[in-house]
């Protein structure tokens, strides 16, 4: 996203965008986790960078305003401490106590007591990515329309898309050909940052 639309959005808009963008970070940690930081794949690195180099220019124009609080960490920071702090950023959806008698646990094991195990369960990792997806086009869209981007005419038809998939998906019914459909719309416009972030939660 280009600086000149960020210092255009209302304080609160911002404020809403850097906390999108944080959740974004928090998925992306946990996905790289599955490798560990030596290993992360080089496409999951570039999202990560592109993400925080957002969050830096949300937080240049946050504190052009005179709202400098923010704990991300510098976009020098090695990638271990990059993942490790958004990966304790992570909200738990899901918190519980899971009898191990002739049972199948599925989540991140966070502790072990006598006979039981507590789980984070993140649940719902598709429905979560479609919803950060649809917020993401929602802080876009007016932008993108009010500076005449090349690519508002696919966000529009993305948004449609998406809200469409969210329903089948509440519905019931599987979502990935509309999430196809949605990544199709965008994949012209690959090359701008703010795409590329939609992009990545349509997986």
């Amino acid at each position: 996203m280009q600086l000149s639309m960020l210092e255009q959005m209302s304080t609160q808009s911002l404020y809403d965008l850097r906390a999108q963008h944080r959740k974004n970070l928090s998925i992306l940690a946990q996905q790289a986790g599955q490798w560990g930081a030596g290993s992360v794949p080089p496409e999951t690195q570039a999202q990560i960078s592109q993400t925080q180099a957002m969050l830096e220019q949300i937080n240049l124009v946050l504190g052009q305003r005179g709202h400098s609080n923010q704990s991300d960490p510098a976009r020098g920071a090695s990638l271990q401490t990059v993942l490790e702090h958004y990966r304790q950023q992570a909200p738990v959806q899901n918190t519980g106590t899971v009898n191990l008698n002739n049972s199948s646990v599925y989540g991140v094991v966070t502790g072990v007591n006598t006979g039981t195990i507590t789980v984070n369960q993140h649940t719902g990792q598709t429905s979560s990515s479609l919803q950060q997806a649809a917020q993401m086009i929602q802080h876009l869209l007016p932008m993108a329309r009010s500076q005449r981007s090349p690519f508002r005419h696919a966000l529009s038809d993305a948004e449609l898309t998406i809200s469409d998939a969210l329903s089948a998906q509440r519905n019931g019914n599987d979502p990935q050909p509309l999430m196809q459909q949605a990544r199709a719309d965008l994949q012209a416009f690959s090359e701008y940052p703010e795409i590329q972030q939609v992009l990545g939660l349509l997986r």
